[in-house]
């Protein structure tokens, strides 16, 4: 997607790239082989407590990643609907005949909730990432979706 007047195609075709590599960007980051603490020695309560609150951010960036693929299909399903395709074309909402503008606002609710649930499990992430311990390509992962979900919000402002 990009912020200036597109055919629909080329829409279609940027969104589709975007979120198909943010997707794979998320499964790759969802092997967290970098998030892999040493085990401590046994017998500290203390170390006993981080290495449990270690285990709670693996799995909790495991659920919220799993959830972002979720939503992030989503969205991109939403995206290439008809209705959707013809939002990306860059008109605006007087642009359409009055007749098919209800369904077109229809169609932008829908992409504006699917954008608010990417956008809610983004800023989880970044919440919970921290950078030089979990993988670079988390970091990638919440730089795309923030833009894209930018331009789509743009977008839909529009309508």
């Amino acid at each position: 997607m990009s912020q200036n007047s597109r055919a629909t195609g080329g829409a279609e075709s940027d969104a589709d790239s975007v979120l198909n590599r943010a997707m794979v960007l998320m499964e790759e980051a969802e092997e967290l082989e970098e998030l892999e603490l040493p085990p401590p020695a046994m017998g500290s309560d203390v170390q006993q407590g981080e290495r449990m609150s270690s285990q709670w951010r693996k799995d909790t960036l495991g659920r919220i990643l799993g959830r972002l693929r979720v939503t992030t299909s989503d969205l991109n399903h939403a995206l290439k609907h008809p209705e959707s395709l013809r939002l990306l074309s860059g008109k605006n909402r007087l642009e359409y005949p009055e007749s098919e503008r209800a369904e077109l606002e229809d169609r932008v609710e829908v992409l504006k909730l699917a954008c608010h649930m990417v956008r809610d499990d983004v800023k989880e992430l970044i919440e919970l990432y921290v950078p030089g311990k979990d993988s670079p390509n988390i970091a990638e992962v919440i730089e795309t979706l923030k833009r894209q979900i930018a331009v789509l919000e743009g977008v839909l402002a529009r309508f």
